[in-house]
């Protein structure tokens, strides 16, 4: 709740900590990778968010639904090309199956 609390009033970098934190003590908490990925965005660390949000996927594959998730990783991407091509590239050769907003839907990639 404090994390949120933070996220709600715009203090994007103590939720930030809040959320490493709670990562520290599990490494599986999907919700928790979301929101710190949020925050990370919100503080201009796209690449960090996108890495986030991809894990949050991995973890809960609801969150390959989520329209907000999907549309800035594939933001990222598309504004990225230079830096990040290969690494997208890469991950469309891995995966055989996408979704409406061009996300790997294969549990086992990411």
């Amino acid at each position: 709740k404090f994390a949120s609390t933070k996220i709600k009033s715009k203090d994007f970098k103590v939720a930030l900590d809040t959320y490493n934190e709670l990562l520290d003590l599990n490494s599986k908490d999907a919700y928790s990778y979301k929101k710190r990925a949020d925050c990370k965005y919100e503080l201009g660390d796209q690449k960090g968010a996108v890495a986030d949000y991809k894990r949050a996927i991995t973890i809960d594959s609801k969150y390959n639904k989520d329209e907000l998730i999907t549309s800035r990783i594939k933001s990222y991407y598309e504004n990225n090309q230079s830096a990040s091509r290969k690494e997208y590239e890469a991950y469309r050769e891995k995966c055989k199956n996408f979704n409406e907003y061009g996300i790997c839907t294969d549990t086992r990639i990411r």
